[in-house]
């Protein structure tokens, strides 16, 4: 503890770290000038802690945060060995005092010597818009861009003094194709010359440094000088100009442009080159101590990338990764070179980047040097199936443990905790790596993602040869127990999806359910009922397809904490094939003890189909905000759902058929909350039907939270239960409405009801019949028509003027017509 400032100092550097997140670099720059025994502890904090950052990050010109960090950076400087500081650097930072006295003062300690970290590629340290008048702007310019301030004088006057003007303008040939605006080249290349100056000057002690960032076209000042670098054990190469783009057909290129390309292109190769030698003058001179190098662009997605080649032959020059907990986009072209040298027993996520060179390949590794099963503390992966079997290993490690339990011996090792995992397909699949990742690592999955990949086929509409996908397991002992699993996603796309029935049985916590394939039609034959399940964690669930039909409601009766409920067929905005109406209205059955032993025999050898369950639509789902149902769920629909769903916000419901014989009614008792209400068989439609429905003093269903509400297809509901949907069920802020298909209401019942009930609505769809004079009797008045076109089959019509007789309206609504 100092006697001059009695603090300890845990103390001192925990009120010096808030300081620095909260005050950011003024508070450095000054407790770097207090004593020697605050600036002792300040400087390991400035160049290893959270206040660090704020050398590397972008600030607008006139923010006092840029002007405190130049001051940070001018009392850093002060103990810089005078040989370091260019007159670019004197220009920037030193133009005054530190303390604005006449001599600035000596330095507590030589504040650069405590670097041991050091990155600048994003500071801006000539701000934006100095050099703009250097490129013929008007001198009023700053009038209208005044977050950028008044320019450095002293800067400017030191660019037109010593010709950088000149230098600069090498690089403005290609500034209109690089997409620059004007100035911003002169702006560029004075930000990237301070930061490669600055960034000599402070490293200067070099042998304390252990990780930076040197800019590539500043490689030669470094090279002489790497066995100074004795503790450097990571360093990353920064791409800081950027060449010409790919997308730019080179004829479009002047001789001058060309030329200078060319000479861009030479001076880039050479400065890899040394780049390479550099790092092999690291390796030569202190041996294992560096154990990452990168190269990249300093906006990757903007710059051009390392070359694939020079980014491998620097990761082959390193030794192996140590330890690594993570393989991904920051070290793979590292690992992929040493993969038989690395020790992989600590890595907990796999995550490979894409695109690599076919040498670095995910497949290619696999092909030579199957890794995963190395990977003893695999907690998260995420790649692109390659072949089935690239966790036979673990099915076999799995066997294995069971057997060993079950002749009452203990498993010579535990097995691979993995417990996330995310499968992009990129070929049509059996199923069988999804079933080894669901058997192998049951006892510790939380999330299994499978998702087909974007591919060429896909893009160009080719549908591969369809295989069935099994999903759960197709043998006894290769079932599925993941009693921790929470989410499971499969889109088999044009694979059918079947999935063993009792899956959801053997995975009792599951939040998120969301399976899928593209069948359209099927019969009671195609159909395998899964168990009912108990899931009371339930959130969401998306089963689209095969997985649809095949659901069971039994697992809705508990299922308190489900916000998200969809079942549909994959067909979007158009008809689903939905089975006749008398197979739909066969009297159905509960499924209690019918588990099926799910193979390909015992499916095809069924001696008769099981019966459709039994939907009561009686479930309380108090959490529910969406629901969306297609096909023969919504035909099946019953109103009443919608008595225990108050926090219902999106209500769709599409009975749309291919063979238009599916037709609904939709009455007043649909809408009552309660079914008790025998008086609303009396109702009948009068003179002043508002003032009727008031006396009746029956109560409704009312959704408070409601936006959307989307009842399609043919369904007949006349003006009574049009009124009583639009005053009593939806809320006042309903935004949009649809009753596309349905009838039994006009043109002008439809207009004047939803004005009077609905003042906030955006739009509003149904399949009136409209013509120009009927639109104009109810203030309508045509803003485009796309029947015939193509392009949707709608015609919409919006308010002339807003009529007395309806609520004013907050804003524009639209009327569709189909």
């Amino acid at each position: 503890m100092s006697t001059t400032f009695p603090l300890p100092q845990e103390l001192l550097e925990a009120i010096i770290g808030t300081l620095g997140r909260s005050r950011g670099v003024g508070s450095i720059a000054t407790m770097l000038r207090v004593n020697k025994y605050v600036c002792s502890i300040t400087l390991p904090i400035l160049y290893g802690g959270v206040p660090y950052s704020v050398l590397n990050q972008y600030y607008p010109k006139d923010s006092p945060v840029f002007k405190r960090r130049q001051k940070l950076v001018a009392t850093l400087l002060l103990g810089v060995p005078k040989t370091r500081i260019t007159d670019l650097l004197r220009a920037t930072f030193l133009q005054d005092s530190v303390d604005d006295q006449e001599h600035s003062p000596a330095p507590y300690a030589p504040y650069h010597s405590f670097a041991t970290v050091i990155v600048l590629s994003g500071c801006n340290d000539a701000f934006d818009g100095d050099f703009r008048q250097i490129d013929g702007f008007r001198e009023d310019y700053y009038k209208f861009h005044q977050n950028e301030g008044p320019p450095s004088q002293r800067l400017l006057d030191f660019v037109k003094d010593h010709g950088l003007k000149d230098r600069y303008a090498t690089e403005a040939p290609l500034a209109k194709l690089l997409l620059e605006r004007p100035g911003d080249t002169f702006t560029n290349a004075i930000n990237r010359e301070l930061r490669r100056d600055l960034m000599w000057a402070l490293c200067s002690d070099m042998e304390r440094l252990r990780y930076i960032e040197i800019p590539v076209s500043d490689i030669d000042r470094y090279l002489p000088l790497v066995d100074k670098f004795k503790a450097l054990s990571k360093v990353r190469f920064e791409l800081d100009r950027r060449l010409f783009p790919t997308h730019i057909d080179l004829e479009e290129l002047t001789p001058e442009q060309f030329t200078v390309l060319n000479h861009q292109r030479e001076a880039r190769k050479r400065h890899l080159d040394q780049m390479v030698l550099f790092v092999q003058g690291l390796r030569h001179h202190h041996g294992n101590v560096l154990q990452a190098a990168t190269c990249s662009g300093e906006y990757p997605l903007l710059c051009e990338k390392c070359p694939d080649e020079y980014q491998e032959h620097l990761t082959r020059l390193l030794p192996p990764l140590p330890d690594p907990k993570a393989l991904d986009i920051y070290n793979w072209g590292h690992f992929a070179t040493k993969v038989k040298e690395t020790n992989l027993s600590a890595v907990k996520t796999i995550r490979p980047p894409q695109g690599q060179p076919g040498a670095l390949s995910l497949p290619r590794l696999f092909e030579q040097s199957p890794f995963l099963h190395r990977c003893r503390s695999l907690e998260n992966i995420s790649l692109t199936s390659i072949t089935d079997d690239v966790f036979q290993w673990a099915v076999d490690e799995r066997r294995q443990h069971d057997a060993e339990i079950a002749a009452g011996r203990s498993p010579q090792r535990p097995l691979v905790p993995l417990r996330y995992a995310e499968v992009n397909n990129e070929r049509p699949t059996d199923g069988r790596l999804i079933n080894d990742i669901g058997y192998s690592f049951g006892k510790t999955l939380q999330s299994l993602e499978v998702r087909p990949l974007s591919l060429g086929w896909r893009l160009a509409g080719i549908i591969p040869d369809s295989v069935e996908c099994w999903v759960g397991g197709r043998l006894s002992w290769s079932c599925w127990h993941a009693p921790l699993l929470s989410h499971l996603t499969i889109d088999a796309y044009h694979n059918l999806l079947r999935v063993h029935p009792s899956l959801f049985v053997q995975c009792p916590q599951l939040e998120r359910i969301e399976l899928g394939d593209r069948r359209t039609e099927y019969s009671s034959s195609d159909i395998t009922r899964y168990e009912p399940a108990e899931l009371i964690q339930l959130k969401s669930l998306k089963l689209q397809g095969s997985p649809a039909i095949s659901f069971h409601p039994g697992v809705l009766k508990n299922a308190p904490e489900l916000n998200y409920l969809v079942l549909r067929m994959p067909n979007y905005d158009t008809p689903s094939y939905i089975p006749p109406v008398s197979e739909l209205e066969e009297p159905g059955e509960e499924l209690e003890d019918d588990t099926v032993e799910l193979t390909p025999t015992a499916a095809a050898t069924t001696s008769s189909p099981p019966g459709r369950p039994i939907w009561t639509w009686d479930w309380d789902l108090p959490k529910l905000t969406t629901l969306e149902l297609t096909s023969e769920f919504a035909y099946r629909f019953q109103f009443k759902l919608l008595r225990s769903t108050p926090s219902l916000e999106r209500f769709l419901v599409d009975t749309r058929s291919l063979s238009d014989q599916h037709k609904r009614t939709l009455g007043v008792k649909d809408l009552l909350q309660n079914t008790q209400d025998s008086i609303a068989e009396n109702y009948t439609q009068g003179d002043d039907e508002d003032e009727t429905l008031d006396l009746l003093q029956l109560q409704y269903i009312h959704l408070p939270n409601l936006t959307d509400f989307s009842l399609i297809g043919d369904w007949t509901l006349d003006r009574r239960v049009l009124t009583i949907l639009c005053r009593k069920v939806l809320p006042k802020n309903q935004r949009h409405l649809s009753l596309r298909g349905c009838s039994g209401f006009g043109l002008q019942d439809w207009v004047k009801t939803t004005l009077q009930h609905l003042p906030k609505l955006w739009t509003v769809t149904a399949s009136c019949e409209v013509t120009p004079d009927s639109a104009s009797e109810v203030g309508l008045v045509m803003e485009y028509d796309n029947r015939g076109t193509g392009a949707g089959g709608d015609v919409c019509y919006r308010l002339v003027d807003e009529s007395p007789d309806y609520t004013t309206k907050e804003v524009n609504i639209n009327f569709y017509f189909y």
